[in-house]
């Protein structure tokens, strides 16, 4: 997915990526995350760049949903690595929509849900559910191992290296 994003989408991935590591949820205070905040939104471009962030997180998050789903009905996934799964998602989603500014919320919002719409209809994932799409679902370095990165449990590649922490599907 990465690949395929614009230049501008790899560099709002990037700086979300980034922000995630700069601002722990546990450890950094409202008051600190918010003057991180004003902080960022100051510099110049970084706004837009915010936004876009929260787009490419936003598709990310709808990508691993449809991903947990499959994983599910094709009965490869549990539903507690499922939850951990969905709730990593939206937890990035939510720092994410912490940094847009607040003239972009509703712009977001509206995204957000323009997002869900076209995840919801574009592909229906019933149709996706046969004995050889659960196979190559489940394959070694597959879809089923990048979704598992996003548990914090240690994953493989077919090569039988360690796959990344929250790879992207």
């Amino acid at each position: 997915m990465y690949r395929s994003f614009r230049p501008r989408y790899r560099h709002a991935f990037v700086v979300t990526l980034s922000l995630c590591l700069s601002i722990p949820h546990a450890g950094a205070t409202v008051d600190r995350r918010s003057e991180i905040r004003s902080q960022m939104l100051a510099a110049p471009g970084m706004r837009e760049t915010l936004l876009e962030a929260y787009k490419a997180q936003a598709v990310l998050s709808m990508r691993l949903q449809r991903l947990v789903t499959i994983g599910q009905m094709c009965r490869l996934l549990d539903d507690g690595h499922a939850g951990t799964i969905r709730a990593a998602a939206t937890s990035d989603l939510e720092e994410a929509a912490f940094l847009v500014a607040d003239e972009d919320k509703a712009m977001a919002n509206a995204y957000l849900m323009g997002v869900e719409a076209g995840a919801t209809r574009s592909a229906d994932v019933l149709e996706a559910i046969d004995e050889v799409s659960c196979k190559r679902f489940a394959q070694p370095g597959g879809a089923l191992t990048k979704i598992m990165t996003w548990t914090g449990e240690p994953q493989y590649t077919a090569a039988g290296t360690r796959a990344s922490p929250r790879t992207i599907p």
